[in-house]
């Protein structure tokens, strides 16, 4: 099972957010700062199954806290809708 890890530690932005996901996800450097662009590659770019941790999401400053829910809407619908990916994910 392929392993993912998303660090978010010292993530003050949000390039450095989506920078982050980037980096961990293995996603390629075109990819979009946005929760659709992760979303799609989650779905159909990247080896599954998978188990996905992040380090640091929950300690974010505040003005952050969109991106963090966009974030948290992407697990939810992948969770949902693409369940036959067989993300496991880890948050921390």
């Amino acid at each position: 099972m392929k392993q993912y890890l998303i660090d978010f530690s010292g993530v003050k932005t949000h390039d450095e957010f989506y920078n982050a996901i980037i980096k961990g996800m293995e996603f390629p450097k075109w990819c979009g700062d946005n929760p659709n662009a992760v979303l799609d590659l989650m779905t159909g770019y990247i080896e599954t199954p998978g188990i996905v941790q992040t380090i640091g999401l929950k300690k974010l400053p505040k003005s952050l806290d969109t991106e963090v829910e966009y974030f948290y809407k992407v697990i939810e619908s992948i969770n949902e809708r693409y369940s036959y990916l067989q993300y496991r994910f880890i948050i921390a």
